[in-house]
């Protein structure tokens, strides 16, 4: 009888070390968090390469203190590994297949993405930006970010550079060299415009580029961002990409004025070359919480009226370009329980911030969320973040959350409007 060997599915993305933790990405962007000491043990040996014979015998002496056979804990172990939850994760063969990616490193607290931005400079001037960008014209310092990836090594799996409009850094090329070799995928957030001005290996070296969208024409453009000719400049942008083969998002922020053209916008990330599309609303962040803002947010039923007309175009465009999930879908069912708040230090955030995921700003500061403001009692350090992540120190997440309270306070306006994500009553 052969002996049967258990490997990690096609499935499965990538696989991810924190704390005594082990996070499993798979190929649709879903984790799957392991943090029972069982649970871990058995995923790690897998990770290693084991047979199911060999596995049972680990566990049997490790955890089993009563007189249960091996074969029974075989049994156990391929019941847990073929449960509904699991069973796309691990498959049986006779051999053991390539692994996945592994990052992160146990019994540290290294996050699995970090999201850079490069500078608050823009040549938009977006009247629902949450950065205020151009307030200051603070440009990321290159050689700080490489003595964070000297300490960093490869722990990392993704980055992702933004800004302000990341394309205006003056040391960007070197930047996403930079990033390109510390990690597995590297993306950009940009408004596009200045993409036909960069050099086509640097273009190249990004696994996801999204563009956002700001009108359907010159004249929405500058209703919006302020710039008179930006739809044509992103036109030009676009068809540098499609004639060098480089795949592009385009996402969309649905106000009070665009609700009912989705359908436009869709026909347009077509016509443009997207191969993707994703729709999203504003936070009351930075310029969006000015006044007379309040055609760029949408009531509960426009909000079903959007998911709906999406549901709808996904239909209807689907052999054309795909239509990214919504981050309504992401977060519905979301409860203490499903949450992430309690992976490391009791982070104040349903979803990976604060633990899997992290912001760095143009200062070189540290902040859970991109979304975080710039305030003083709201960014942390770089040593005090090196001491956290690993192990040493603890961020006094209570405390974070009774500054962001009073941040929204001064705001006039709710933690919840800021961030639905916010764990308000732990």
């Amino acid at each position: 009888m052969k002996t049967l060997k258990i490997s990690l599915s096609k499935n499965v993305d990538n696989i991810h070390y924190y704390g005594s933790s082990i996070a499993i990405f798979d190929k649709l962007g879903k984790i799957h968090l392991f943090k029972n000491p069982i649970e871990v043990f058995i995923v790690n040996n897998i990770v290693q390469g084991i047979t199911l014979n060999d596995l049972a015998f680990l566990v049997h002496d490790k955890f089993i203190q009563s007189d249960e056979k091996v074969n029974d804990v075989e049994i156990i172990i391929k019941n847990f590994l073929t449960t509904d939850q699991n069973v796309l994760l691990f498959d049986f063969k006779n051999y053991i297949d390539e692994m996945p990616v592994v990052t992160g490193q146990r019994n540290k607290f290294f996050p699995t993405r970090l999201q850079i931005d490069l500078t608050n400079k823009c040549n938009l001037f977006c009247k629902h930006c949450y950065k205020e960008a151009n307030k200051s014209a603070t440009n990321i310092d290159v050689e700080k970010i490489k003595d964070l990836f000297q300490f960093l090594g490869s722990t990392v799996h993704e980055i992702g550079l933004t800004g302000g409009e990341p394309l205006l850094h003056p040391d960007f090329d070197t930047i996403v060299e930079v990033c390109r070799n510390k990690c597995q995928k590297l993306e950009l957030n940009t408004n596009g415009i200045l993409i036909y001005k960069k050099r086509k290996d640097i273009l190249k070296k990004f696994d996801f580029i999204s563009i956002s969208l700001y009108g359907l024409n010159d004249e929405q453009y500058y209703c919006t961002t302020g710039f008179a000719s930006g739809f044509s400049m992103l036109k030009k942008s676009c068809e540098v990409l499609k004639s060098n083969n480089i795949s592009f998002n385009v996402s969309l922020i649905i106000n009070k004025l665009n609700l009912n053209e989705m359908d436009s916008y869709v026909e347009c990330a077509i016509d443009l070359g997207a191969s993707t599309i994703q729709f999203g609303t504003v936070s009351k962040l930075g310029r969006a919480n000015d006044k007379n803002t309040e055609w760029l947010f949408l009531s509960s039923n426009e909000k079903r009226d959007a998911y709906r007309n999406m549901r709808q175009l996904i239909s209807k465009y689907g052999k054309r370009i795909k239509i990214l999930e919504w981050e309504r879908e992401v977060y519905k069912n979301y409860s203490l329980s499903s949450s992430f708040y309690n992976l490391y230090g009791a982070s104040p955030f349903y979803c990976t911030a604060g633990t899997l995921q992290w912001s760095i700003n143009e200062d070189f500061l540290f902040k859970p969320c991109v979304l975080m403001p710039n305030e003083e009692n709201l960014v942390i350090s770089y040593e005090k973040w090196k001491k956290y992540v690993e192990g040493i120190d603890f961020i006094l997440w209570n405390e974070y959350i009774k500054n962001i309270c009073s941040y929204c306070s001064k705001q006039a306006q709710s933690p919840t409007d800021y961030c639905e994500r916010l764990i308000i009553n732990q």
